[in-house]
Parts: C-alpha cells; sequence; structure tokens
C-alpha cells in the first residue's frame, strides 16, 4: 500500500492509492513521502525500502550500544549493538516502515535518557510522521518525566514535536477528510471478532 502512494506521488497523481481518491489507507505516510525521491530517481521501491530498513537495524543496534554506554552498562551496550540487527521479529519486516520506526523510537529513549529533550522532540516526530502509534512512546516518555524527573516542564520540546507534526495533519484533515488512515477502522473491526 505505502509504496504505491510512493509511486502516485512521484507520478504526480497526489497522495492517492487510486487515482482521483483522496483516502488515507497507510499507516505509514511519513514513510511513503520518504520514499519518494527514489521513485522520482526511478530505483526499485522494494530494494530501496529493504536498504533503509538494513541501515535501520544498523542505527538501531548503534542505538542500542550508546544507550548502554549512557548508562554504563557494557552488557546492554555490546548485547544491543550485536543482538539488534539480527532480531527475528524485525528481520520480516525489512521491506516495511518498522525497522526505520522502531530506530527512530530508539533514539528518541536515548536522547530522552541522556536529557536532550528537544532532540527527543525532533526524533519522535519523525517517528509519528512514520507511523502515527509512535505516539505511545511519548506518551511512555511524558508520564516518566513527570513521574520521575518532576522538574520544569519540557515546553519547549513539546512545541518543537508540536510544529513538526502539526504540517501533516493540518494537510491531512484538508486533504483526505481525516488525519489517521481508514484502515485503523477496519483493525477495529477486526479486533472485535471472534
Amino acid at each position: 500500500i505505502t509504496y504505491r502512494y510512493t509511486v502516485n506521488i512521484a507520478q504526480r497523481h497526489g497522495f492517492v492509492y487510486n487515482h482521483g481518491e483522496r483516502v488515507l489507507s497507510t499507516t505509514a505516510p511519513g514513510y511513503a513521502l520518504l520514499l519518494v525521491p527514489a521513485a522520482w530517481l526511478g530505483l526499485p521501491i522494494p530494494l530501496v525500502s529493504n536498504a533503509l530498513g538494513c541501515l535501520s537495524l544498523a542505527l538501531g543496534g548503534l542505538a542500542f550500544w550508546l544507550l548502554g554506554k549512557t548508562w554504563n552498562t557494557f552488557f546492554l551496550s555490546s548485547t544491543g549493538l550485536l543482538l539488534y540487527p539480527l532480531c527475528p521479529l524485525l528481520l520480516p519486516t525489512l521491506g516495511a516502515e518498522t525497522c526505520l520506526y522502531v530506530t527512530l523510537v530508539l533514539y528518541g529513549f536515548l536522547f530522552y535518557a541522556r536529557g536532550q529533550l528537544n532532540a527527543t522532540a525532533l526524533v519522535l516526530a519523525a517517528a509519528i510522521l512514520v507511523r502515527a502509534d509512535a505516539v505511545l512512546a511519548g506518551a511512555v516518555m511524558g508520564l516518566h518525566f513527570l513521574i520521575e524527573r518532576r522538574s520544569p516542564f519540557p515546553w519547549r520540546a513539546l512545541i518543537i514535536c508540536g510544529m513538526l507534526l502539526l504540517p501533516w495533519f493540518v494537510f491531512a484533515w484538508l486533504y483526505f477528510g481525516a488525519p489517521l488512515p481508514v484502515t485503523l477502522a477496519a483493525k477495529q473491526r477486526q479486533g472485535m471478532m471472534a
């Protein structure tokens, strides 16, 4: 689904799955946009997506390494660096947005652990644009901040995140009529089935 959106955008048919139908069906709109330059260059989208997934796995391992270094935990550093890129749950998703999404969330946790809240906001906004459910990672960090840190609320980081997300949500609302994909309703119905 996401690849088809990418190709239609690149061919100037609009942000659509079917020509002339403005319906948001992909749960990874940011990923579709990220692949558009490859489509403009005529590169094979699945191959580019697989390469991006491989790079994301390597960078995710590095995120674990850096997170372990931040916490002075050599075991976490080395284990994450070596095992994350081989994760049997992520490898089957290589051509999809999942590896990039998880890696962005990992860097969000890394920057949060380092107290770099503006960088956290930037990376989490990117993750939310790739997949909207990354908002849950932000909620976890926000809840931890309120319970554990109890320092002045990071309004600047929240504004950065909001300003990065606002253009997409305004565009999606005006273009599609709703900022969330219609596939969420289908998934909710599936969840209610016996």
